[in-house]
């Protein structure tokens, strides 16, 4: 377990701006003056029968403006005690591996995994809601099998096996749009690897 205090002076963060008079679209960095991170991460491995790894983490982020006035379109905003950006306040994992041996020392490892992601704002500095990522949950697999002396090794796996259909980025263009990635549909196929 770790728990964590940092204290930012003279932070820096970018903004993408807008001109009402020109209708142009702008980028700038600004010092947001100060600003704190604390939180903690937890993280635990048990092996709990010979072959069998569990394994889980749990992590707090709380991420805020301690001294920045904002200053948009000429109005200011105070932003003490708003989130920074890109900084989800929980974030988790829980996994499964599992080993079977097999004769002449080759072996079968399964392994699945979950993870989780709160939401956040990724790029606005006034959190607008279209900067919104949502929360994220994801759970990947894998089936290798590996070859006396790790010779070669073969492997089935998969990602984002639920298909989860999730906004990735969100580039909060005022004045414009949204501009928004997304992450990859459910995803699978066959790795193979030889050791020389």
């Amino acid at each position: 377990i770790a728990v964590f205090r940092t204290n930012y002076r003279d932070m820096q963060v970018a903004q993408i701006g807008y001109n009402s008079e020109t209708q142009e679209q702008y980028n700038r960095i600004l010092n947001a003056g100060k600003s704190k991170l604390q939180g903690f991460e937890f993280e635990v491995t048990a092996v709990p029968v010979d072959g069998l790894t569990l394994r889980g983490s749990l992590a707090y982020l709380d991420a805020t403006y301690k001294n920045f006035i904002y200053v948009d379109q000429g109005i200011e905003y105070d932003m003490k005690g708003k989130d920074l950006q890109n900084a989800p306040k929980w974030s988790s994992t829980l996994g499964v591996n599992y080993s079977y041996a097999l004769p002449n020392d080759a072996k079968v490892v399964a392994d699945v995994s979950w993870s989780y992601t709160a939401s956040k704002y990724y790029t606005a500095i006034l959190d607008t809601a279209r900067s919104q990522v949502q929360p994220t949950y994801y759970v990947d697999a894998l089936l290798t099998y590996h070859a006396p002396d790790d010779k070669y090794t073969i492997g089935l796996w998969g990602k984002n096996l639920l298909d989860k259909r999730y906004i990735a980025t969100v580039y909060d263009s005022p004045g414009y749009m949204g501009l928004t990635g997304y992450a990859p549909p459910r995803q699978y196929g066959l790795s193979v690897g030889v050791n020389f």
